[in-house]
């Protein structure tokens, strides 16, 4: 109960003489004992500050009375309502409001609460009734959780599913149900489910029992069998299999679910059962593999498809069983054999398999028949079980490999010969790697030996040029004669640079050190440059994508395609503009070289075996690199190489090749 006279009953009312005063105490009493009796709580605020409150509220909120007066009435409330609170009661408007309200132990409670200002005795007061909705809020959640979760179950299950209420009108339909039955939900809830499910018997036509309507008259659940048919929106016949049940909450009855589903490619597969078998049967007619087909589990006769009776060389209806009991039938005639042995008539594959109940797998056996002819089979066997799992016949089946077994000889010919080609391929890497080292050698002596001493021998040629200047006191005839000594002295200088140049040049085209120290884009660029002004023609360079760091082994294989390609070229050709390209790919580089010269017949320098050719091949296949030629007579030239950049270089020639870099 109320703990105590409100202030404003004491204090704040002024005393008004004779009846006045008793019905304001009156109905001050019977306001307390409604507060005390309630079962809400009860609030009483002014400017917003409690002044009264009931012992409900009390309860409610876990709060003492004592501990509730004074305070604001939006203490008490989630921080989320509290704004709304004061604003209600500045505004002094009259609210029906769901609100949550915060216990003393934390916990948010739900609440509605009744708010109005009045005025009483000059006073302006508001009396809020606040109604504890928790647990009215949480079973409303459960059920609509409940609710949720039937119709998601309903959504997602691989049958089809209607629910009626209790007069059988539609209340839902699931994807399911919309699809085999062509109505939307929306075209379908509201309505008799007559009228959305429509069956027939599936034979005559006739109409079918109605499932919903006899479950809601019998509260029991109702299944029909075979043979019935809906009728779809757009009049489709459907073969189905339904059922139906009533929805009870005791003895209340709330409605009824309807469950079906599309039973059509069973039916159609009942109807292609017989098809299938006899498909079956032509296809064994038909395989080119030997089938072989016991009675019984005794192997006395086995039966034979038509390959397996021409490998028998026998007849349809002949016994090819090796434990037939007729010593004529033609299994009995014929001897098997495994590798050199000749095997008995349990160890064939039927008779084997029937014996141990397991699968044989395949494997590899002679035949000999009575009219001499050999040949090998690779057989396999199965039993045959019946409902219960005994054995009661068995099933083999024969491949005739013999020529299998000839063309896998071949094949190992051929790896045979493909292994000396490897070896062949690995002596001509390192015939190219002792090449490529004494080229190197040679470039060096050319380099630091032979060009220093023509260097030598050019200075001192100068000088004695020099030396021998004739001066100008000589007489006339001796004059001439010492100026044409200094015009051959100057002649054999100029060869003695030339030789010097091209010397140096050889060097460089024999091992390019500009590989080494800038890199393959910048030395073909070169070597194009030089053989232009070398050769007195136009040779167009060009490189994309090429990557910044490749091997020495990639570098030089590239390096040395194109200086075999272009001097090929320039050799043969008689064009006089070239085009030399180098372009990044997929996990390669490549090399295009071409011209517009005289051009060949490229099966004419297949069979006489270009030797600058038959080093691009060589060199590409030790790369595992590709390379093309295409050519005609008088429409040019075009040589295209593809090298992988990262490019398998035996160890062998890691090893030359790192010796190489050393020297």
């Amino acid at each position: 109960m109320l703990p105590r006279e409100p202030e404003f009953d004491q204090s704040s009312v002024e005393k008004t003489p004779g009846q006045n005063e008793n019905v304001v105490r009156h109905e001050h009493a019977h306001f307390r004992m409604l507060a005390v009796a309630t079962f809400e709580g009860i609030v009483i605020s002014q400017d917003g500050i409690i002044i009264d409150a009931n012992d409900a509220f009390s309860k409610m909120i876990g709060y003492e009375l004592e501990e509730i007066h004074g305070q604001r009435v939006s203490h008490f409330f989630h921080s989320s309502d509290q704004d709304a609170t004061e604003g209600n009661i500045k505004e002094g408007k009259e609210v029906w409001i769901e609100q949550r309200m915060v216990h003393k132990d934390g916990r948010v409670i739900f609440v509605e609460t009744h708010g109005q200002t009045v005025e009483f005795e000059s006073r302006v007061l508001r009396f809020t009734a606040i109604r504890d909705m928790t647990e009215h809020k949480r079973i409303e959640n459960a059920l609509r959780e409940s609710q949720e979760r039937l119709l998601v179950t309903f959504a997602s299950i691989g049958d089809a599913v209607i629910t009626t209420d209790s007069t059988g009108h539609v209340t839902f339909l699931n994807p399911v149900a919309e699809r085999v039955t062509g109505w939307k939900a929306e075209e379908a809830i509201g309505e008799p489910v007559q009228s959305r499910f429509q069956t027939i018997d599936e034979d005559s036509g006739a109409v079918a029992l109605d499932v919903v309507s006899r479950a809601l008259e019998q509260r029991c659940y109702i299944e029909l069998g075979d043979h019935t048919a809906l009728v779809t929106k757009d009049g489709r016949i459907v073969p189905i299999e339904h059922s139906a049940a009533p929805i009870l909450n005791g003895d209340r009855l709330l409605g009824a679910v309807l469950v079906f589903r599309d039973v059509t490619e069973r039916r159609k597969a009942e109807r292609a059962a017989f098809d299938t078998q006899q498909r079956l049967k032509a296809l064994i007619q038909a395989l080119p593999v030997g089938v072989h087909f016991s009675r019984d589990i005794t192997c006395q006769f086995i039966d034979g498809n038509p390959t397996a009776l021409r490998q028998f060389e026998s007849i349809e209806g002949a016994n090819i069983s090796a434990s037939a009991e007729d010593d004529q039938a033609p299994g009995r005639q014929a001897k098997f054999f495994i590798g050199d042995r000749q095997i008995t008539a349990s160890e064939m594959p039927i008779q084997r398999a029937i014996a141990e109940d397991r699968v044989i797998a395949p494997f590899e056996m002679a035949f000999e028949l009575p009219s001499g002819r050999k040949w090998l089979g690779e057989a396999s066997a199965a039993p045959i079980h019946d409902q219960q799992g005994k054995v009661i016949s068995g099933v083999a089946a024969v491949v005739d490999i013999t020529e299998r077994k000839r063309v896998e000889e071949a094949l190992r010919h051929i790896e045979r010969l493909n292994s000396a080609q490897e070896e062949r391929n690995k002596l001509s890497g390192k015939l190219i790697e002792a090449q490529e080292q004494e080229r190197a050698r040679i470039a060096r002596e050319l380099h630091d030996d032979i060009c220093q001493q023509l260097a030598f021998l050019s200075i001192q040629l100068d000088q004695l040029r020099l030396d021998t200047a004739v001066p100008s006191n000589t007489q006339p005839d001796c004059r001439r004669c010492e100026s044409e000594r200094l015009v051959k002295l100057t002649h054999v200088l100029d060869i003695c640079r030339q030789i010097g140049k091209d010397v140096q040049a050889l060097s460089h085209e024999i091992h390019s050190s500009k590989l080494d120290y800038i890199g393959l884009v910048a030395a073909v660029s070169g070597f194009c440059k030089e053989s232009s002004e070398k050769n007195r023609v136009e040779v167009e360079f060009s490189s994309k994508d090429v990557p910044g760091t490749l091997s020495k082994e990639v570098s030089l294989c590239i390096f040395r395609i194109a200086q075999e390609a272009l001097r090929n070229g320039i050799k043969h050709s008689g064009a006089t503009h070239f085009n030399v390209s180098l372009k990044g790919e997929r996990d390669g580089i490549r090399l295009k070289v071409s011209d517009h010269g005289v051009g060949f017949d490229p099966k004419e320098i297949q069979t006489k075996g270009g030797l600058g050719l038959v080093s691009i091949q060589e060199r590409v296949n030790l790369v595992d690199g590709t390379a093309s030629i295409e050519s005609k007579r008088n429409q040019g030239t075009t040589i295209s190489a593809w090298i992988p950049v990262n490019a398998r270089v035996e160890p062998e020639s890691e090893l030359a090749l790192s010796q190489s870099r050393r020297h």
